[in-house]
C-alpha cells in the first residue's frame, strides 16, 4: 500500500498545498449557490473574483501535481511557486473581496475555508521565494 513514507518531505509538502489549493478551488465554487439565493449578493457581480481564484488555484495545484510525478532529483516546487505566487495573490485579493460581500449578509465560509488557508498559502510561499532569491 503506498503512504506517505513512500514521498520525501518536499513532495509531501507539495502535496499538501495540492489539497489546500483543490479545496480552496471547491469551495469557491459551491458557494455559487449562496451567492445566487442570498439577499443583497449579485452573483453575476461576484462571478470574475470567484473565477480568478478559482483558476489560479487550480493552475498551481495542476503545476505542482505535474511535477510530483516527473522522475528526476531536483524537483522545481520553488519554480513553481515563484510563478504561481502572483497569480495566488491576486486570487487573494479576489477572495477577500468574496468574503466580505458574504459576510454583508451573514454568512462567513469563505473567510473561514478560503481566505485564511490562501493567506497562510500565499505567506508561506513568499517566505520560500524570498528564501531563494536570498540563496543566489
Amino acid at each position: 500500500m503506498l503512504d506517505r513514507g513512500h514521498f520525501d518531505n518536499e513532495t509531501l509538502a507539495a502535496m499538501d498545498d495540492i489539497a489546500l489549493l483543490l479545496h480552496i478551488k471547491t469551495t469557491v465554487s459551491e458557494t455559487n449557490e449562496t451567492l445566487k439565493n442570498a439577499e443583497g449578493l449579485d452573483a453575476r457581480r461576484s462571478k470574475p473574483s470567484a473565477k480568478r481564484v478559482m483558476k489560479a488555484a487550480r493552475a498551481a495545484a495542476e503545476d505542482l501535481l505535474k511535477e510530483a510525478f516527473v522522475r528526476k532529483s531536483n524537483r522545481s516546487y520553488r519554480e513553481i511557486q515563484r510563478r504561481n505566487l502572483p497569480d495566488l495573490m491576486v486570487a487573494l485579493e479576489s477572495a477577500t473581496l468574496l468574503a466580505r460581500q458574504e459576510h454583508a449578509v451573514g454568512k462567513g465560509v469563505l473567510d473561514r475555508l478560503v481566505v485564511h488557508p490562501l493567506q497562510e498559502l500565499t505567506e508561506r510561499w513568499k517566505a520560500v521565494v524570498r528564501e531563494k532569491s536570498s540563496d543566489k
